[in-house]
């Protein structure tokens, strides 16, 4: 109103001057509200797919008191996300982080066609260690008979009562370490890292009348001092990719420290190796992963006896740690294959869907004789995923598949990256 009446020249041209700003400005205000209306109903859209995945797919709520998206299935396991088996069979749904770097690029060679590379992180998002997972490995049967009768046949190799033992890793139940101590052990130092699981295992110990024969102690395994050598180490530090729990280091620095010298070579170390198989696979549920984009690639968990996974080739190790080479520790104990060759059959890849991508899983040999291997027998352990693909991938003629990988086991957790091509 006051740029209607008369007003002297400079007064009304400071009018026009701030007329026109506010009419040039009100295009960019508008758009500024329209662009937060759109992330605000993209936000809507998101919280409403999230919502149908709790509860539509699952028939439940998400548990938000597990970090990320956690979900127990009523009927089959929900395809959006990772299956964690449990002994009772029970399974969660997890949404893992994503790849922690880009992968820089692979020279292509003539004859291959080369996938998306993927990158795994070991550590709590693929081994957790919660009392229910601590209880699920007590409570696998064959993983737990092996390891008592592995230690049962190291301790009757020596004169009765005279073997000292470590147990690292001992957990909440000191499981191991009252296996060996009913075993005839005198001694026990069981060694654990956490200081709630160590006031566990102390009662647990208590409870089991063996509280003068096992002592609990807290703190990292590569940093505590026993009182004295032991004659064996026994340890279950062995994650869904094997070592990604750092059993390389933990492993050699028990050799070099905790060891008597002369039970360093073939009975002094339970378990005697372990491996991480690898193996190309289809996984069903593959195609509904790829409306997330880019995120479908992260990698993920599916319990032992998933009936998801399609095996098209034989499984090879990725990485091998003799935990009792006799060279000593660092000595030629850890091999890891950087390049692998699968063989897989065009017509059963065609009928399984396509090439998803490789499951990993541990194996592990506890004195030679006694194995665990969780292909196709239900597990503590789960399979890893890693999808090398956004969709299913043809395998055709000759079926060559090449995997290279490398991991770094030096990072915290371990690092491995995957690259793998199938050739034309």
């Amino acid at each position: 109103q006051a740029c209607r009446r008369p007003l002297p020249a400079p007064m009304a041209a400071l009018c026009r001057r701030r007329s026109a700003a506010s009419a040039s400005a009100r295009p960019r205000r508008l758009w500024h509200r329209a662009t937060v209306a759109v992330a605000v109903a993209a936000a809507a859209v998101a919280a409403a797919a999230a919502s149908w995945v709790g509860r539509g797919a699952c028939g439940v709520p998400a548990d938000s008191s597990a970090p990320g998206l956690v979900l127990r299935p009523r009927r089959r396991q929900a395809a959006l996300g990772i299956i964690a088996g449990t002994a009772g069979g029970a399974g969660v749904v997890s949404q893992l982080p994503p790849p922690a770097r880009a992968q820089a690029a692979v020279v292509p060679e003539a004859g291959f066609r080369w996938l998306t590379p993927v990158e795994a992180r070991a550590g709590e998002a693929l081994d957790r260690t919660s009392l229910e997972d601590y209880a699920a490995m007590r409570d696998d049967e064959e993983r737990t008979s092996k390891y008592a009768v592995a230690i049962r046949r190291a301790l009757a190799q020596r004169p009765a009562g005279s073997t000292v033992v470590a147990d690292i890793g001992t957990g909440p139940f000191a499981l191991l370490a009252v296996i060996a101590a009913r075993a005839g052990a005198k001694r026990v130092y069981a060694i654990e890292r956490s200081a709630d699981a160590a006031a566990r295992a102390r009662r647990a110990v208590e409870e089991a009348g063996l509280a003068g024969t096992i002592q609990v102690i807290e703190g990292e395994s590569t940093a505590v001092s026993l009182p004295e050598r032991v004659d064996l180490v026994v340890s279950e530090v062995i994650g869904n990719i094997a070592l990604g729990e750092g059993a390389v280091a933990t492993i050699r620095d028990a050799r070099r420290r905790l060891l008597r010298e002369g039970e360093r070579g073939l009975a002094g170390m339970i378990p005697s190796r372990c491996q991480t198989m690898i193996a190309p696979v289809n996984y069903a549920n593959h195609a509904l992963l790829s409306a997330r984009g880019a995120g479908s690639l992260r990698p993920f968990k599916l319990f032992s006896e998933t009936k998801d996974l399609t095996f098209l080739s034989e499984p090879q190790a990725l990485e091998d740690f003799d935990f009792r080479s006799p060279k000593g520790p660092g000595e030629d104990d850890f091999r890891e294959a950087s390049e692998l060759h699968f063989d897989v059959a065009p017509a059963a890849a065609a009928a399984a869907g396509g090439l998803s991508g490789f499951a990993l899983w541990p194996r592990v040999d506890l004195d030679g004789q006694e194995i665990v291997d969780i292909k196709g027998r239900r597990s503590h352990w789960s399979f890893v995923v890693v999808l090398t693909s956004p969709l299913p991938e043809v395998v055709g003629e000759p079926g060559k598949v090449l995997l290279r990988s490398d991991a770094d086991i030096r990072a915290v957790p371990y690092r491995y990256s995957f690259r793998a091509a199938i050739a034309t």
